[in-house]
């Protein structure tokens, strides 16, 4: 295999830009999580939501968001549907099987 002059065997993969990659970590200088509550975050703390333990949904896919209340919505329909079929399941054979009582009572009687 040759290579043109001035370079080597080595490869480097895409997004392998190391001065890039080095300036970006040298501006990241504060590393401590914030919290979006309005409490003291050991006071948030427990099973249940507490009042100011919480923020407004600024997304749509987060807690609360109206994705989450569609995807409720939509499950809830769903539930509904299936609920339907097998009631009317149900009430068509109920039926069949009255009507074939009632045939044999009427042939043997």
């Amino acid at each position: 295999m040759l290579l043109p002059a001035g370079t080597t065997g080595a490869t480097e993969g895409p997004g392998s830009n190391h001065a890039t990659t080095d300036s970006v970590v040298d501006t990241i200088t504060d590393t401590t999580a914030g919290w979006r509550i309005e409490n003291d975050p050991s006071e948030c703390l427990g099973f249940l939501p507490k009042p100011g333990c919480g923020y407004e949904p600024t997304d749509a896919g987060e807690r609360g968001g109206s994705l989450q209340i569609t995807l409720f919505l939509v499950m809830i329909g769903a539930l509904a549907v299936i609920g339907t079929v097998v009631a009317r399941n149900i009430i068509r054979r109920d039926r069949m099987i009255n009507a074939a009582a009632a045939d044999q009572t009427t042939e043997t009687g």
